[in-house]
């Protein structure tokens, strides 16, 4: 289910990973769980110089395909998201809304 966020994530940090800690469960899709897999997953992994990288995976999001990356280091953080389909966003009593990711 993250195999391309690990491969994302070794390249951004520029290393391997020494130490990984992850969990996961069957939230959304209760047939899933049934068969031993999960849907929703948290990864905690380090690498030799004890950077560390967070990845947060589900497999259905509501609101459109989203993935997101974030890195905080000494200089600041660097921040990608999806392209929306629109720039367009209505603020309103009842809320924000805009186009899905």
């Amino acid at each position: 289910m993250i195999i391309h966020d690990f491969d994302m994530a070794r390249f951004l940090l520029g290393e391997e990973f020494v130490e990984i800690h992850a969990v996961g469960s069957a939230l959304i899709d209760g047939e899933i769980g049934k068969v031993g897999d999960v849907d929703t997953t948290a990864v905690m992994l380090k690498t030799a110089s004890r950077k560390i990288c967070q990845i947060s995976n589900s497999r259905r999001s509501t609101y459109g395909y989203d993935q997101r990356v974030e890195v905080h280091g000494s200089r600041g953080m660097l921040q990608v998201q999806n392209i929306p389909e629109t720039m367009i966003s209505y603020a309103g009593k009842t809320g924000v809304r805009g186009c899905k990711p």
